[in-house]
């Protein structure tokens, strides 16, 4: 059905190419839609170090009592880091811990240089970019996910929602 040569797309293409049309864009299925977002959506990068921040203030009973103290002392309104085990890993279920870093990343980076272990990457732009990505795209996945699922949604709707993530 989706070759790119011999099967439908491939001879969509090819009648498309021959006949001096525009090609139309194929979708894969919804189904392998998020699996194919995380195979070209290097979440490692980002989620590696996320991962290494978060367990640096809360492996520690200390770091992470003191942490708390210092976001209690800034007034600001996330007032913990989620703790991040081995089931969060997986980045869909990461969407917590990534936006929670990314709303904190500026106490996140003057905690941990006043404990002696700076990150860099806090103050690298393009990083930073980065890590606002992968906190943004698990949300909507999320999101989409809970809408298409149930009993009693049509397929007009779940059409619907798939529209709006695309728009």
């Amino acid at each position: 059905m989706s070759g790119i040569k011999k099967d439908l797309v491939g001879q969509v293409k090819q009648m498309c190419n021959e006949k001096n049309i525009p090609q139309p864009m194929f979708l894969h299925c919804i189904i392998h839609q998020q699996a194919l977002c995380a195979k070209y959506v290097d979440i490692c990068s980002v989620l590696n170090p996320v991962v290494k921040m978060v367990n640096l203030i809360r492996s520690r009973g200390l770091n992470h009592r003191q942490f708390r103290d210092t976001l209690k002392d800034t007034d600001t309104e996330s007032q913990d880091l989620p703790c991040n085990t081995a089931v969060r890993v997986r980045w869909l279920s990461c969407e917590k811990v990534l936006s929670r870093v990314f709303e904190l990343r500026k106490e996140i980076d003057d905690f941990l240089e006043s404990k002696g272990k700076p990150q860099p990457l806090l103050s690298v732009e393009e990083w930073v970019w980065k890590l606002a990505f992968a906190a943004e795209i698990p949300s909507h996945l999320n999101f989409l996910n809970l809408k298409i699922q149930g009993e009693k949604n049509l397929v007009s709707d779940q059409y619907t929602h798939l529209k709006c993530l695309q728009i």
